[in-house]
């Protein structure tokens, strides 16, 4: 009832800012998968339209810049949050290699090369603030574009993660040095030592705050998810989770460590218990609304007259920047061992400039620092970074047939023509042992810890999660199922249950089927929620038949 009242009494001042957002994404998103077109590409061009530069600043539709800021951070911590979720902490000590060894050389040998060109015509503070900026990309859209090849192994997708790591890892020290680099105010004196002692200390505390996390991740997250399951309760697993999320980014902000970061740590936290996929599908919704709006927020930068005004010069920059940042990011991975192939793909992927650049350049900014040590250098660099940002499908397309191909999916168990079945109850385990005898493969979808366990130890493959959750039914690989079984006593969550299972059935062209076991009087409900078959309690016993 609080938010009509407010709504009535105006007090709400953010809906046209929110309204256009929300709005200006389901358009665009919808247009550019129409026209097969990546619909980051349709964020980054809603943003333009409803930004400053286009028909939003004529309307006056976004004035709240601030508003629109904290959706476009709580997209990034979400968006990194649910990466953390399917990484895990044995993979990423298994790319320490490409994060501490391409990583360095990749942001150091890009600092030190877009320096070395930029002080040919402006000083080196400017010079080496304009390679800071430039060395950072873009783990929003690289990661978002990506998707489970993120994190699958021996792939550019993995690759591609291990030098963004480090990259983010790198904004901590560049935020303490940037400022370093402004010409002290007359009658001031600056202390180097004095300076370099205070970025030290911050590197402590964050190293320290990262180390804690990690503790927590193997010791106490797993051990609470576990409580938090046996609950059964699905609004009380969800709130867990994003209190995790977003405690684990403020914790880690406090040490210096950028929140975005912080939330990436949280997600590997999650990870490590046994009901991440149930953590992924609960999240998700709220990542895809909250990370468009940040991709729309990246596009409002964009001023289209300054472009227009500008395009030779602009466009010279992107082709340099994304030339240099190839070269370079290929050198990197081919030293720690890949090959050239997949080397050149992970610098095409990497080959733009990312969110958290715009960041340190407010950072220098307000230090007296300009990009390019050109008056309007912070124009010319917000345009040639969101080019380049609308570039990046393309390249990263190229770089994945360069690299051989996107990575394998996230079919955990590698299955085709299988059964998915909803719990490991009496109905649960009877199915899943007639189908063991007919050497049918099945996977069992449960929220009860017992059951999980119970299934596990019979030897099924088992997702922790509930039917109505796309996480969990992704995780099971319905895509490629044969059909799924739902049997549940709540006639509304079987609806739900019912009508996520169908979508996914469709969505995999293969002819699968949903298998509801109801009582009759929600029979015609089901069916409308898409059920195939809908047998009732008693004739449970057929259900085989019916399977096979």
């Amino acid at each position: 009832m609080l938010l009509p009242l407010l709504i009535a009494a105006g007090e709400v001042t953010f809906l046209p800012e929110l309204t256009a957002i929300v709005v200006a994404t389901a358009v665009f998103g919808y247009l550019c998968q129409r026209f097969g077109i990546v619909p980051i590409v349709g964020f980054l061009l809603a943003g333009v339209l409803v930004g400053p530069g286009g028909i939003g600043g004529r309307l006056g539709l976004l004035d709240d810049e601030a508003v629109i800021q904290a959706v476009a951070d709580y997209g990034v911590i979400l968006l990194l949050f649910t990466i953390g979720l399917e990484f895990s902490l044995d993979r990423l000590a298994a790319i320490r290699k490409l994060i501490f060894g391409a990583g360095t050389l990749q942001v150091v040998g890009t600092i030190a090369v877009v320096a070395g060109i930029v002080s040919l015509f402006a000083d080196l503070r400017a010079a080496l603030f304009t390679g800071c900026l430039v060395s950072l990309s873009s783990t929003a859209i690289v990661l978002k574009l990506l998707g489970p090849s993120a994190s699958a192994s021996d792939g550019p997708g993995q690759a591609s993660l291990g030098v963004l790591i480090f990259q983010d890892l790198a904004v901590v020290a560049m935020v303490m040095l940037v400022p370093m680099l402004a010409a002290p105010a007359e009658g001031e004196t600056t202390s180097l030592a004095s300076g370099l002692g205070d970025m030290g200390w911050a590197l402590v505390k964050a190293g320290a705050v990262i180390a804690a996390v990690l503790l927590l991740a193997r010791r106490a997250v797993p051990v609470v998810m576990e409580y938090v399951a046996r609950t059964c309760r699905g609004e009380i697993f969800f709130l867990t989770t994003i209190a995790i999320c977003i405690a684990t980014a403020w914790l880690t902000s406090l040490a210096g460590v950028s929140a975005a970061l912080g939330a990436f740590l949280g997600g590997l936290m999650v990870s490590e218990s046994k009901f991440r996929h149930h953590a992924i599908g609960e999240v998700m919704p709220l990542q895809i609304l909250f990370s468009a709006a940040f991709f729309v927020s990246v596009g409002m930068l964009l001023d289209p007259a300054f472009v227009l005004q500008n395009i030779g010069l602009i466009a010279g920059i992107v082709i340099a920047v994304a030339a240099v940042k190839t070269l370079i990011t290929t050198l990197a991975v081919k030293v720690v061992g890949r090959s050239w192939r997949q080397s050149a793909g992970v610098g095409l992927i990497l080959g733009q400039v990312g969110e958290f650049a715009f960041v340190l350049a407010t950072v220098g900014g307000a230090a007296g620092l300009v990009p390019l040590g050109r008056a309007d250098g912070f124009d010319v660099f917000i345009a040639a970074s969101v080019v380049l940002m609308l570039l990046t499908p393309v390249m990263a397309s190229l770089g994945l047939k360069l690299a051989g191909g996107a990575d394998a999916g996230n079919d955990e168990a590698g299955l085709r023509g299988h059964i998915v079945i909803d719990g490991f109850g009496d109905l649960g385990r009877r199915l899943a042992g007639e189908l063991k005898e007919r050497d049918v493969p099945c996977v069992v979808v449960t929220m009860s810890p017992a059951g999980a366990t119970d299934a596990e130890s019979a030897g099924f493959e088992t997702v922790r999660g509930e039917t109505d959750r796309s996480g969990s039914l992704e995780a099971a690989a319905t895509l490629q199922a044969k059909a799924v079984v739902i049997a549940d006593d709540d006639a509304e969550k079987a609806t739900r249950a019912t009508s996520v299972a169908r979508w996914w059935l469709d969505q995999g062209g293969r002819g699968g089927r949903v298998i509801v076991v109801a009582d009759d009087a929600y029979a015609d409900e089901l069916r409308d929620a898409g059920a195939h078959v809908v047998l009732a309690p008693a004739e449970s016993r057929q259900l085989v038949r019916y399977v096979c």
